[in-house]
């Protein structure tokens, strides 16, 4: 089984605008930082409004060392929008997950981190 790192968020945003910044590429870019420019992104399945998949790995590592993402988002009544993030690690990750177990979770919360503040952005500018 691949190790799985999972973290769930709520944002201050309508859920239709952070489906737009989960599946515009270049504002997925721009939230997931260092992160969004030094991977090769290719999406798998998207559910509009609801789920995206993708894989990504470094430049140069083969589709062996990608990793896959999902993320699902939840409406919620007051406007705000529940985002969870499952990323499965590929076989070669397993080493580098034992040796830091952590890294993966700190990795998606400075990336959900981007997100939050690349929406209070976008919001403010409309």
């Amino acid at each position: 089984m691949e190790p799985t790192v999972t973290r769930e968020i709520t944002v201050d945003a309508p859920a239709e605008e952070v489906w737009a910044a989960v599946t515009d590429d270049d504002a997925r870019a721009e939230w997931l930082g260092e992160d969004g420019a030094d991977r090769v992104v290719e999406v798998g399945h998207a559910v509009e409004g609801e789920q995206i998949a993708w894989t990504w790995r470094s430049p140069g590592e083969g589709p062996d060392a990608a990793s896959r993402v999902t993320i699902t988002l939840s409406p919620h009544p007051d406007g705000t929008t529940g985002v969870r993030v499952v990323e499965q690690l590929p076989p070669a990750a397993i080493a580098r997950a034992s040796a830091a177990p952590l890294e993966g979770e700190a990795a998606w919360h400075r990336r959900l981190l981007g997100l939050e503040l690349w929406l209070l952005l976008a919001l403010q500018r409309v």
